[in-house]
């Protein structure tokens, strides 16, 4: 959506509910401070609920959290921390079998919701265990906002969101694209690939269910061969970082320290930014070495008797 000066909206409509009522304060430094508190307690809702699904050590959340890329989401009032909590309310509402907890979930999702398609893939092969009843009452709350939206600002929301999806990619983008090109290789071996590492996710996930393990797999996948990223959507590997520490602790201190790539940026310029990719490529590669739990064979999500409702 085209606003004034030339400035576009460059997510959903439906995102005005978060972002126009802090940055359209009087005080854009008051707006830009409540965006940002509201951040850091969306993303404590979401590791508290992330603890009761999958506990973890305290030390481990110190090494989750401490990192360049939250500071970048922070300090440039990003919207990740909304995705983030609507990735764990779904694995939670899957969890405890609750669709309208589903469908808040999906619209939090949508918020920025690009890179979250797999992930999203995966939790509505989730339903096909629910009864048709719940299930479908998991998309009310999502087209009912979609509707609304629809109906304030009408309908070509849709091809201006598609049409500059990856638009607005800057010299601090990070992609495996990015760094191909730099690196001067060739795509196709990356594509190829890309297209493997995903349908084996999603082959997994068809087998296990949205498991701790497959979510891990899941959103590292997406975001090492992603078209469109900047460091802000690497809080969405949280969960992948927690259950790599829990598997092995040494090899998770290893991968921590690509989370200090964004620094490179001082001595060789912004156009490194790509070399971040590291961070996913290294979990995605951990996660499926690591030998799984043995309770993540079979999948939480999986309902033993969902009453219809």
């Amino acid at each position: 959506m085209a606003g004034n000066d030339g400035r576009v909206l460059r997510y959903p409509p439906w995102t005005l509910l978060f972002v126009v009522l802090p940055m359209g304060l009087p005080d854009y430094r008051l707006g830009n401070a409540l965006l940002t508190t509201s951040s850091l307690m969306f993303v404590g809702l979401s590791l508290s609920l992330l603890l009761r699904l999958f506990p973890a050590p305290r030390v481990a959340l110190i090494f989750a959290l401490c990192t360049m890329f939250m500071a970048e989401m922070l300090f440039m009032g990003q919207l990740d921390a909304v995705t983030l909590l609507g990735m764990v309310t779904a694995w939670w509402a899957l969890r405890h079998q609750q669709p309208w907890h589903l469908g808040l979930a999906f619209c939090l999702l949508g918020m920025k919701p690009v890179n979250v398609i797999p992930f999203g893939v995966v939790v509505l092969m989730e339903l096909r265990h629910w009864p048709l009843k719940a299930a479908l009452q998991s998309f009310i709350l999502p087209l009912g906002m979609i509707v609304l939206s629809t109906l304030i600002i009408g309908p070509s929301f849709f091809t201006t969101y598609l049409g500059q999806t990856g638009s607005a990619a800057t010299d601090l983008a990070i992609t495996i694209w990015l760094a191909a090109d730099a690196l001067g290789l060739p795509t196709a071996p990356f594509v190829l690939a890309g297209l493997t590492a995903l349908g084996a996710a999603l082959w997994l996930a068809w087998r296990e269910g949205l498991t701790e393990r497959v979510g891990a797999i899941v959103m590292a996948t997406t975001l090492s061969f992603t078209i469109y990223a900047h460091a802000d959507y690497y809080v969405l590997l949280i969960p992948a970082y927690l259950y790599v520490w829990k598997r092995n602790w040494g090899v998770a201190l290893l991968i921590y320290s690509l989370t200090f790539t964004p620094l490179l940026r001082a001595p060789f310029g912004r156009d490194i930014s790509w070399i971040s990719v590291a961070f996913p490529l290294a979990l995605l590669v951990a996660v499926w070495l690591l030998k799984a739990h043995p309770s993540e064979q079979s999948a939480p999500s999986h309902p033993q008797q969902l009453p219809a409702r």
